[in-house]
């Protein structure tokens, strides 16, 4: 395969499940790590959490969290805002709506069903926050903030060109930021949508389909593996 130098992973539906990433993707992130490929994540959530729920954050070069409103770099313990915080007279009137909403340092979410509420708080206060749907969750950021739009900025940061990288994921907010990639892989559990862009379909779903990418593919021809039994899930 060509020489791909860094590999971009959405976190939920994509790297782990419910929140866990298995120890056998794991252990193919720190096969890909030894064979000099950089590791970046991208995701929705807010990064605090993330730290706290995903133990293996140290593996990666980058995160791009709160689906491209700031980049955390896990070496540093370095946080960059890439946008301005959510107008708090915008979280005063949703308290005063009742609505649930979770709030990050950039990024305002809730679930899919209560989008419509935001939207009209939002147009009553005559702002710019457009919506990004992930399956069952709404996203709300200023406009051109995606995690598209992160991952270009941490591909600056890094010194890497988009066309040597990789994108994966599962949904509809990771469509964008697979596609500024040189290849697209999508897990065997991706939406039709993603599916459809992708240059390489997985047969496994979630963090075994990273896994298969992995040692069937991004590693293929680069030299031993820590384990040559270990090929794909399954095998």
């Amino acid at each position: 395969m060509t020489q791909y130098r860094l590999l971009a992973l959405d976190y939920d539906g994509t790297l782990a499940t419910r929140g866990v990433i298995a120890a056998p993707t794991e252990r193919a992130l720190h096969a890909a790590k030894q064979a000099g490929i950089l590791l970046v994540l991208a995701t929705g959530r807010e990064v605090e959490p993330l730290i706290e729920a995903c133990p293996q954050i140290e593996l990666f070069d980058l995160v791009v969290a709160e689906n491209g409103g700031l980049l955390y770099f896990p070496a540093r313990d370095a946080i960059e805002h890439l946008a301005e915080p959510r107008p708090a007279e915008l979280l005063q009137e949703l308290e005063r709506v009742g609505v649930f909403f979770r709030r990050g340092r950039v990024i305002l979410s809730t679930r899919a069903e209560e989008a419509a509420v935001i939207q009209d708080a939002i147009a009553r206060l005559k702002l710019d926050l457009p919506v990004t749907y992930n399956k069952d969750a709404a996203m709300f950021l200023p406009p051109g903030i995606d995690k598209a739009s992160g991952l270009r900025v941490g591909l600056r940061r890094l010194g890497v060109d988009p066309g040597a990288c990789v994108g994966m994921g599962d949904a509809e907010n990771d469509i964008c930021f697979v596609e500024a990639c040189g290849l697209v892989v999508a897990p065997a559990n991706a939406i039709a949508d993603l599916k459809a862009v992708a240059g390489l379909v997985m047969t496994h779903e979630n963090g075994a389909g990273v896994a298969e990418f992995i040692y069937r593919h991004l590693l293929a021809g680069m030299g031993p593996r820590d384990s040559p039994a270990a090929a794909a899930p399954g095998d």
